[in-house]
């Protein structure tokens, strides 16, 4: 993790996209990027890669649907 000359936050990578967060994953497939959760570490918000490289966005509600 590092910020660069333009201020922005790096995580996984050393090349500024120009975004402000820019996070790279390990891998191009079946990889979770970022994870967002709740105070009893339960996720609730998921960004991932599925098994041929296409991202996907997880959102769950209360009930965890």
């Amino acid at each position: 993790m590092r910020i660069s000359s333009n201020s922005n936050l790096l995580i996984g990578t050393t090349t500024d996209s120009g975004a402000k967060l820019n996070v790279v994953g390990g891998a191009t497939t079946n990889v979770d990027i970022a994870t967002f959760g709740n105070s009893n570490s339960v996720s609730k918000i998921k960004l991932s890669l599925d098994g041929v490289g296409s991202s996907k966005l997880t959102m769950l509600d209360a009930s965890n649907n």
